[in-house]
């Protein structure tokens, strides 16, 4: 009965023309700020170290890239005099089943935290660096060169290096 009047069509309108992309934008909005970078003091434990939180927006990725994108993140933070720690427990990813997410650090299964500090020493800790969740500046990659011999077999070649 009232889906045939115009007043119910100009309201369909407006709904999607505006209201809708407003409900749009303040998503938008808060999903960037929780992704931005910042610094957050969450406790009063360790007033003498600054931790950085490696993290990863995009959930479907290999580990082999976690582990890539993890070494580049260690390998710069460490150099800026920051203790590293990687995070795979506070955003849904592959390795966790939706009842796990906050509860189980997914990088834990496979290795150990590369300075020693977990997630729950940096609960209690001052100075915290929430990262944006984005590839580091110098990804770290591996070169695999394919070398000719003079008795015409084929060896590889394995390279570690940085690409900037």
């Amino acid at each position: 009965m009232f889906e045939n009047t115009r007043l119910y069509h100009a309201a369909a309108l407006l709904w999607r023309k505006t209201l809708l992309k407003w409900f749009r934008v303040l998503k938008k909005r808060k999903e960037e700020k929780y992704w931005s970078e910042r610094m957050v003091h969450r406790g009063r434990e360790n007033k003498d170290k600054t931790f950085y939180i490696v993290r990863r927006r995009d959930m479907y990725c290999g580990i082999c890239s976690h582990i890539l994108s993890a070494l580049a993140h260690i390998d710069e933070e460490t150099a800026k005099g920051r203790i590293p720690v990687v995070d795979l427990q506070n955003s849904f990813n592959i390795y966790l089943t939706p009842e796990q997410v906050g509860k189980v650090n997914a990088w834990e299964y496979y290795f150990k935290q590369p300075m020693g500090y977990s997630l729950e020493d940096v609960k209690k800790s001052k100075n915290v660096i929430l990262p944006y969740a984005a590839k580091p500046h110098k990804y770290w990659v591996f070169k695999i060169l394919w070398h000719k011999k003079k008795d015409e077999t084929r060896a590889w070649t394995i390279k570690g290096g940085i690409l900037c």
